[in-house]
């Protein structure tokens, strides 16, 4: 699972970075920002916890605040319409950003890896603003460890504002929180603030884990609650042969997502929000094997309570094409239809998917002949249709095109499968190339000879923010390996990779976003 990152040098970077929508950057027109006095007969605020192993830390909060999940970003805040609306001049809030510090610094110009130095960075923006002020930074004392702070305020949307921006930094996580509120409400809000801070606990990031909720039977709905952060994990078991539509609603805004695996760990499908309001629905999924499948529930923004059911399902439509055919069909909202095709190892094969009246935004998965999901495109097309530009098939036999709308639309669409000519580069163990992917040609093949044994790295680099994706391939064709971030700043990164066999391996390199300029580098061990 992606973690987001969301640094990218300056606190308004990272904010705007993060879709929050706060604007910073407003001149400051209050005094030299201190920090209140409380009332001496103040009450201790009364604590909920909070564990986000995600995130590496865990916290308290008042009773009565809410809490929210957005692009791994915890928001927190007396009223559940300030944190939906993340605008500080409407009332108090407060934001909880973190990650890796080899991400973090990596973003950043900084040779000095400490809390200090990471909250000049977030402030160069802010501290650039004519008039703006901010008060002493101090030492910022948490449940059982120290970071830096600083009390700032400033004026948005004609709303004077005070708030607080502290740092945490150690050698697993970093930590960047920031509170604010309107100015007359800062002397109330600053203790509760204060109380949060004081009971934060920094430890390293964990990868979510799936949590085992049991089994599910067909045609039976079932409740469920995700954990902020969590991943909760389902069975069923099938008899084989059998056609499932799988449904998943969230109960309120958040964004669920659905994935399922079979047996041997692979994913087999996955979706986002086909079933309309942000909810994943799977149609006509074929369950071909005996055996209990995997269903696992994440989210991409929120957490919260849902319903999951398995229902008897009916073969989708589609049927067989052919290289340099077009075929018309209709969709029904949610369904999804499959297209099988001959390939030879090799081939490169283009994909369009382009809908009318009310099917506005197709959605295009390709599998290949073991059912594997080799990929999938959403809009690279004109408009918002799908498009599979260029893809070099791993292997001889029968591939699966599903044919589907992103968002559960309805409507008439046409489907063209064209063969192509793409290139494909070799490389040596030692050697680095650079190229360009462009909109025609989305990826970049390159191929090495390998022996059995080999311990390899491959690195592909993109130019500015360009987030690549690397697979590696076997001699006979099998996906083996694949990378999205792990060499930092969206960089893909397959290291120390022993290979199994001796023969031809394939490199598929591409960008899980807009195109552009990369290097890509091969070393062995």
């Amino acid at each position: 699972m992606k973690r987001p990152i969301l640094w990218i040098g300056g606190f308004v970077a990272l904010l705007l970075a993060a879709g929050l929508g706060c604007n910073l950057t407003a001149p400051l027109s209050s005094p030299t920002p201190e920090a209140p006095t409380p009332t001496p007969t103040a009450p201790a605020p009364e604590m909920t916890p909070l564990e986000y192993p995600v995130g590496g830390y865990n916290l308290a909060y008042p009773a009565g605040w809410v809490v929210a999940l957005q692009q791994g970003a915890i928001i927190l805040s007396p009223s559940q319409d300030v944190a939906d609306a993340m605008d500080w001049a409407s009332g108090p809030l407060m934001i909880v950003l973190s990650g890796l510090p080899e991400e973090v610094f990596a973003a950043t110009s900084e040779e000095e890896q400490t809390a200090q130095s990471l909250l000049e960075v977030t402030l160069e923006s802010f501290r650039a603003q004519e008039d703006a002020e901010v008060g002493e930074v101090e030492t910022r004392r948490f449940a059982r460890q120290e970071g830096v702070g600083v009390h700032l305020g400033w004026t948005e949307m004609d709303t004077p504002l005070r708030g607080y921006l502290a740092v945490y930094v150690d050698e697993e996580v970093v930590a960047l929180l920031l509170a604010a509120s309107p100015e007359d409400q800062w002397e109330t809000v600053w203790p509760q603030v204060d109380a949060i801070l004081a009971s934060m606990v920094f430890y390293a990031p964990q990868e979510p884990t799936p949590e085992p909720r049991g089994a599910l039977e067909r045609d039976v709905p079932t409740e469920a609650t995700l954990k902020i952060g969590g991943i909760d994990e389902w069975t069923y078991c099938s008899p084989g042969d059998e056609y499932v539509n799988i449904e998943v609603g969230a109960r309120g805004t958040w964004d669920p997502f659905l994935e399922v695996f079979n047996e041997a760990g692979e994913s087999i499908a996955s979706d986002d929000d086909s079933g309309g309001e942000f909810n994943p629905y799977i149609f006509g999924l074929h369950l071909t094997d005996p055996g209990c499948y995997a269903l696992r529930i994440s989210a991409y923004d929120g957490y919260g309570d849902y319903q999951i059911a398995v229902r008897t399902g009916e073969p989708p439509g589609g049927g067989p094409i052919s290289y340099g055919e077009t075929v018309e069909s209709n969709l029904a909202p949610g369904e999804q239809e499959a297209w099988t095709f001959e390939a030879q190892a090799g081939d490169a094969v283009r994909i369009s998917m382009v809908g009318s009246e009310e099917l506005t935004d197709t959605y295009l998965e390709l599998f290949g002949p073991d059912d594997t999901l080799l990929v999938s495109d959403d809009e690279s097309g004109e408009g918002s249709f799908a498009l599979i530009a260029g893809y070099l098939l791993p292997r001889a036999g029968t591939y699966r095109i599903v044919a589907q709308s992103y968002a559960g639309e309805s409507g008439p669409y046409t489907l063209s499968l064209e063969q192509v000519t793409v290139t494909v580069q070799s490389i040596t163990y030692g050697q680095t190339l650079s190229g360009t992917l462009t909109a025609d040609f989305p990826y970049g093949y390159w191929t090495f000879e390998g022996a059995e044994g080999d311990t390899v790295t491959i690195s592909m680099v993109g130019v500015g923010d360009m987030d690549t994706y690397l697979e590696l391939y076997g001699p006979d064709g099998a996906l083996l390996m694949n990378d999205d971030d792990s060499g930092g700043n969206y960089a893909a990164l397959i290291a120390g990779y022993v290979l199994p066999r001796t023969g031809v391996y394939r490199i598929v390199g591409r960008s899980l976003g807009d195109p552009g300029p990369y290097t890509m580098s091969l070393a062995k061990k």
